[in-house]
């Protein structure tokens, strides 16, 4: 037997060789016996082989090695192209995808299967193999249909049953005929909330509940205790919301301001403003203006229907 699989892989090695070189004079078998003479074939014995066999085996196996070696080669390259193609379709896709507002000037596959970096100017996001759905910043968007999916799913996960509200902890406020309704929680000391609270008290035809929710500034809180014991809650508010100081002593049972807070952190509302249309979609932050008109539009139109 050989003393090592390296003597066996060395003899290999030689009849290949051998093999390769003279297989034109090969073959007639006492002349293939010859040409391994000079190499030691002990481990043939061992093996019940001879010469003309193992030279057979070693033949074979280097043709094999060849093929093998031909078809890697070959399923490389197809690979190489594939893969060429695919970018390519999805640069493409991207740009049918967002008409022309993305170009995708270079397409890279990621370690995440069947998952693409695409390089857009000096920004990265990332597509699937059809590159119509994209993540961006952390969020899922329809290329398509130029849709967040991420949001879409927030909205739907984040709802609430407007008609359990404590609305009688809440400044009421009533404009026009007041047919479209929303609740906010704000906070005087909150600049965006200031904003918001003057681009609502432009609506018409509104009904807002206003919850002192003192939550962002520690300012604010003794101004809200103020503001609660105040003879004209909603005056008093108005002007707190408008940055203004407001007169009072602050001196009475203001748990209702807690119960709101509490509120906040059942409802799970993260920073101010929160606005909480009536069919239960909550819009977070400086909402654009247009946005905010078309939702509150869409919940009065939803509300109608439901009665």
């Amino acid at each position: 037997m050989l003393a090592s699989l390296t003597e066996f892989t060395n003899h290999q090695k030689k009849v290949a060789k051998c093999d390769l070189l003279n297989h034109t004079k090969c073959t007639n078998p006492p002349d293939c016996t010859q040409q391994f003479k000079a190499l030691d074939f002990d481990y043939f014995k061992d093996l019940r082989m001879t010469p003309n066999s193992q030279s057979f085996v070693a033949s074979t196996t280097w043709r094999i090695a060849r093929a093998v070696a031909a078809l890697l080669f070959v399923v490389g390259f197809s690979s190489a192209a594939t893969a060429g193609e695919v970018e390519d379709r999805i640069k493409a896709a991207v740009t049918a995808n967002t008409r022309g507002k993305v170009t995708a000037d270079q397409v890279t596959a990621s370690p995440v299967a069947g998952v693409y970096e695409v390089l857009s100017g000096s920004d990265i996001f990332y597509v699937d193999s059809t590159g119509r759905y994209g993540f961006v910043d952390g969020r899922l968007v329809d290329l398509q249909q130029s849709r967040d999916l991420t949001a879409a799913r927030l909205d739907q996960l984040t709802r609430v049953d407007f008609q359990k509200l404590p609305l009688d902890l809440a400044i009421k406020e009533v404009r026009g005929n007041g047919r479209r309704v929303l609740a906010v929680f704000e906070d005087p000391g909150c600049p965006v909330c200031r904003s918001l609270h003057k681009f609502m008290s432009q609506l018409p035809d509104v009904t807002i509940y206003h919850f002192v929710y003192p939550v962002t500034d520690p300012r604010s809180v003794p101004k809200s205790r103020v503001v609660w014991c105040s003879g004209n809650r909603a005056a008093a508010w108005q002007a707190a919301m408008r940055g203004g100081e407001v007169q009072g002593s602050g001196n009475c049972d203001v748990s209702g301001i807690q119960r709101i807070v509490n509120l906040g952190e059942e409802l799970k509302l993260q920073g101010t403003p929160v606005v909480l249309l009536a069919n239960g979609k909550r819009l977070v932050g400086a909402t654009p203006p247009d946005q905010f008109l078309a939702d509150l539009d869409e919940s009065t139109s939803q509300v109608a229907m439901r009665r």
